[in-house]
């Protein structure tokens, strides 16, 4: 879901915060094992607890608990997992039961459904990342919480990025299918705006399920309408079912991009998929970190995507932040989060005061079945908009 090169984010742990002000480096976070151990847990979806569950955002903070503790020559990590569903209501008795345990801090799910949850997270002060975010999350939104941080870029940016890439394509009649959640909302209103502003035609807007499998009407519908471009703004098993049926119907020669999580599932596209389909992402760490990407595929034989990468990202900040502070109570984390500046695999991530970490997304191709970044949109210093 939802939504990642300069220099600082290709290195790995050992150079992370080798500039002035950036998070502590490799050697200065292991001074977390003073303060801690650190506990975090990560309420990630599992197969059998949900039909969305992917082992990305649990690989990618597992791999990083492992990197850091053998660094640190002990324990300064301690990752538990929680499984939870992707339902709001699903997901907010296991936010309950993790803030009961008390950790340091707690990573959330996948889904900008759940910052509906801010309030809860709010009443249990406790420190929470998501790995997802949406412009109500920010502190001055309907779900903004001074207690938790969006570790991707807003949806609203992406929809920006959608309308303004399929404009650099050249993109003349654009179709919108967009998941019935915030995610998709967002996402879809900014892309219709960007595009309605630079003269571009709608060939038609469609509400799909985060679970649809169904896409003929609107495939049937674009085409006569005469689309050559799909704003494919849904959920990974969906998106195949989107790209098999529009296969089916002999349409990809119509431009197909996807979300901030297509890279998930482009092995699971044909070749003539994968060519006719590009997404935004929040980073290629294949591209942007070869070394922690090789240790990731040496651990899962499978390259490491964004949603892994910021996973893996989102254990740093925590860790980084305590050993800046030298504490793992809740006010000291908080503290150390709000003046993170940490260079990750996927971001140079901060926060200039509104919870919004990321300050970067790409686009990327999948053509011979290779993620290939194609362009990078650098995002300004709220991390709401486009830089420039």
């Amino acid at each position: 879901e939802d939504l990642e090169d300069d220099d600082a984010e290709g290195e790995d742990m050992e150079d992370d915060g080798s500039e002035e002000g950036d998070g502590a480096m490799a050697g200065e976070i292991c001074a977390a094992a003073d303060a801690g151990p650190v506990e975090i847990i990560h309420l990630t979806d599992i197969s059998g607890e949900s039909g969305t569950a992917i082992d990305d955002f649990w690989n990618g903070s597992t791999l990083a608990a492992e990197a850091i503790n053998e660094e640190c020559g002990s324990e300064v990590v301690v990752l538990e997992r929680i499984p939870t569903d992707f339902s709001v209501d699903g997901m907010e008795p296991k936010l309950l039961e993790a803030q009961e345990a008390e950790p340091t801090a707690i990573i959330g799910q996948g889904s900008s459904s759940q910052l509906q949850l801010n309030s809860v997270v709010d009443e249990g002060g406790i420190p929470v990342l998501w790995p997802v975010a949406t412009g109500s999350g920010l502190i001055d939104g309907e779900n903004g919480s001074e207690w938790a941080w969006m570790v991707r870029p807003v949806n609203d940016v992406q929809g920006t990025i959608w309308g303004e890439h399929l404009t650099s394509l050249g993109a003349t009649n654009v179709w919108l299918e967009c998941v019935e959640t915030q995610f998709g909302i967002s996402g879809c209103d900014n892309a219709e705006a960007v595009l309605t502003e630079n003269g571009i035609a709608i060939a038609g807007r469609n509400a799909s399920a985060f679970d649809e499998s169904d896409f003929t009407q609107s495939i049937v519908d674009l085409k006569a309408a005469g689309a050559d471009a799909v704003a494919l703004v849904q959920f990974p098993s969906p998106q195949i079912a989107f790209t098999q049926q529009m296969e089916d119907n002999d349409a990809l020669d119509v431009q197909i991009m996807g979300g901030a999580s297509t890279e998930v599932i482009y092995q699971a596209l044909s070749p003539a998929q994968q060519d006719a389909t590009i997404a935004i992402a929040d980073c290629n760490p294949r591209e942007d970190d070869p070394d922690v990407n090789e240790v990731f595929v040496a651990t899962y034989d499978k390259d490491m995507s964004g949603l892994s990468a910021i996973a893996y990202d989102s254990v740093h900040l925590v860790v980084d932040a305590v050993a800046r502070q030298g504490a793992t109570d809740p006010d000291s984390v908080k503290a150390g989060l709000e003046s993170t500046a940490w260079s990750g695999v996927c971001q140079d991530y901060s926060d200039s005061g509104n919870r919004a970490l990321a300050h970067r997304a790409i686009v990327t191709s999948f053509t011979g079945g290779v993620i290939e970044t194609l362009a990078e949109y650098p995002l300004d210093a709220d991390g709401t908009g486009l830089a420039g």
